[in-house]
């Protein structure tokens, strides 16, 4: 049943997606706009990238507790700190580690908390403006907002897999992870972020005493349980 209602649901978008087609096809007044357009060999390309940014933007007008999952990864198939460094090499395009994440990740505290059990994981993102701090805060006033919410705090692992699979990650944007910080070797606390810039997709740490006040734009990442929330209700099932 759910593998027919799959394809009913995927018919029903691909009929609407069609009737919106034809729609702006019948408004351009030069048709020969629209078969230049689609005989151009990145309009697959753009029209993924069209349909991601209008699917994030709905989303962030959509309340934190009703929002849909940025990402769901199956976690607990890498065991070990050179899993994920291979793992991360062997993405395409390569998921760059930066020095100093490839530092904490070497430290205990990352290898004792990565998961031995497979599991699916969504996860969620808000700024510390969308969760109530338009001043910006401290980590753990965002944290306290997002545990508020029954979200939970991401385990350190949870950065380099969010990595490996954030393939698509607009350019110049970075998000942080909320985790447990981990002492770099010189004894500073440290959280992962994930970023794209000029040179690639980067798993990257960013200092973070307890003091700290984050800008009211920065995004963390939380984890959430794989619930889907009905609008119908108003409730998870």
């Amino acid at each position: 049943m759910a593998a027919t209602d799959g394809v009913t649901l995927a018919q029903t978008l691909l009929d609407d997606y069609l009737r919106r087609i034809e729609e702006i096809c019948k408004e351009r007044r030069n048709p020969q706009d629209i078969q230049h357009a689609m005989s151009n060999p990145t309009f697959k390309a753009e029209q993924h990238l069209l349909m991601d940014r209008l699917a994030a933007e709905y989303a962030r007008s959509l309340p934190l507790i009703q929002r849909p999952p940025f990402l769901t990864v199956r976690v607990g198939t890498l065991k070990t700190e050179a899993d994920f460094r291979h793992a991360l090499a062997e993405t395409d395009p390569v998921c760059n580690i930066s020095q100093w994440a490839g530092d904490i990740m070497s430290k205990p505290d990352f290898a004792a908390n990565i998961p031995q059990v497979e599991e699916d994981i969504e996860f969620v993102y808000a700024s510390n403006e969308e969760l109530g701090y338009p001043k910006g805060c401290t980590r753990l006033q965002t944290y306290e907002a997002g545990l508020k919410l029954g979200w939970k705090l991401c385990l350190p692992s949870d950065g380099p897999e969010i990595r490996r699979y954030y393939l698509n990650q607009p350019m110049n944007e970075w998000l942080l992870v909320a985790m447990e910080p981990i002492k770099d070797s010189d004894g500073y606390l440290l959280v992962f972020y994930v970023e794209r810039n000029d040179d690639g997709a980067w798993l990257n740490s960013n200092y973070d005493n307890p003091d700290n006040i984050w800008n009211a734009s920065n995004r963390w990442l939380f984890r959430r349980n794989c619930l889907y929330f009905s609008r119908l209700n108003g409730s998870f099932v």
